[in-house]
């Protein structure tokens, strides 16, 4: 069965290893699991560090990711219009939707988000944890939501055909946003606070705002964000299921977040690091549907889950 991962970190690797002088990152370090999760389809989020990357660093970054997928054409299509998912697949490449995790790097040159729409980004978040030009994220003052730039750029993203992620915003930000969109929205990684009480996770109320405006949300396989203590691939199945009850199937889709390829934090201690029991890479995600299915899930349910509800979302938003 397709799967469509709402958020992968790809692009931090692929421009890490390329400024180091690395070819071929997704042939090298990610296919095979990729294959083995049955992923055919991914959000490939580019994520630089707030406060430190600037347009030069991210003009940088968005030169090495395009080399990259220029160079993995046999295995890759970036997607730029809804029927690029067809394309792709009857190609047998992977389907990629270039975004971006945050819009610090830009500064406050709203220009900068032609440019982005010109290498092919197709969704976006304003933040990532932090404040910055645009709107606040889950670590910024609760209170701060979006700026009138950020308004600005939530508009030019839907006049575009760009899907806005609304994963990382703070509950003011998210509200502010969902005040100013007129088309559906996505949180790319993001799950209930109702079952996880952590920050980064959605209240039922903003769950329900997403569903009602025809958007989807992608359910987060970061440890902590399921389980203080103990997480698992049940816990992930529990998000699945507390998202379905509360606004129904064609909104729940899968967002994995996984990292593992990433270096760890310099400031956590590897000792305290949790890890998803059954869902530790992309290798696994196909447990998923295996767990969905033993939860009594019917087939076509488990296809929307798995590929279909995000495929339709960027129907709904990429033409413009």
């Amino acid at each position: 069965m397709k799967i469509f991962d709402g958020h992968t970190d790809i692009p931090a690797d692929i421009a890490d290893k390329r400024s180091r002088g690395e070819e071929a990152v997704i042939r090298r370090y990610h296919w095979d699991k990729l294959q083995q999760g049955g992923v055919i389809a991914a959000n490939f989020a580019l994520w630089l560090e707030p406060g430190k990357a600037g347009p030069e660093d991210l003009q940088q970054a968005l030169g090495h990711v395009n080399n990259e997928v220029s160079q993995a054409a046999l295995d890759v299509m970036m997607v730029k219009c809804s029927v690029d998912f067809c394309l792709a697949e009857q190609k047998q490449k992977l389907a990629l939707v270039m975004g971006m995790e945050g819009l610090s790097a830009i500064g406050n040159d709203i220009d900068w988000m032609s440019r982005l729409y010109e290498v092919g980004v197709r969704c976006a978040s304003l933040t990532w944890n932090e404040e910055n030009q645009l709107a606040t994220g889950v670590e910024g003052t609760p209170q701060r939501g979006l700026t009138d730039r950020g308004k600005q750029v939530v508009r030019f993203m839907e006049a575009k055909g760009m899907l806005v992620d609304v994963s990382h915003l703070n509950e003011t930000s998210f509200w502010d946003l969902m005040k100013v969109t007129h088309k559906p929205v996505m949180a790319s990684h993001s799950n209930a606070w109702a079952l996880c009480r952590h920050p980064r996770n959605l209240k039922d109320d903003q769950i329900k705002a997403i569903g009602e405006g025809g958007g989807v949300i992608g359910v987060n396989a970061w440890p902590d964000f399921l389980h203080e203590k103990h997480p698992s691939l049940n816990h992930y199945i529990d998000q699945i299921d507390y998202l379905v009850e509360l606004v129904g199937i064609q909104q729940v889709a899968l967002g994995f977040d996984f990292c593992d390829f990433l270096p760890p934090d310099p400031g956590k201690d590897p000792a305290d690091a949790l890890e998803t029991c059954g869902l530790e890479n992309v290798s696994a995600a196909g447990a998923v549907l295996q767990q969905l299915k033993k939860r009594g899930y019917q087939t076509r349910d488990i296809e929307k889950i798995a590929y279909e509800n995000f495929v339709r979302l960027y129907e709904k938003v990429l033409e413009g």
